[in-house]
């Protein structure tokens, strides 16, 4: 689902990452997703797009193999 707010934004993005890696079969109990919004930037303030894409952005972290 689409949502222009940036935190709903954020979570649907993630979602859609998690969504896509469960079809590819990575088991959804060694998976969580969260979306931060405006609230963790790389880049602040945003003067540039590229600014703006630095921040649009999912981080995948692997904990254990």
């Amino acid at each position: 689902d689409y949502d222009s707010q940036d935190f709903n934004l954020s979570v649907n993005r993630a979602k859609e990452i998690y969504d896509i890696l469960e079809e590819k079969g990575i088991d959804d109990t060694r998976m969580e997703y969260k979306g931060f919004g405006k609230t963790r930037p790389l880049a602040w303030p945003e003067q540039t797009e590229e600014d703006e894409n630095k921040n649009r952005r999912v981080e995948i972290r692997i904990l254990q193999k």
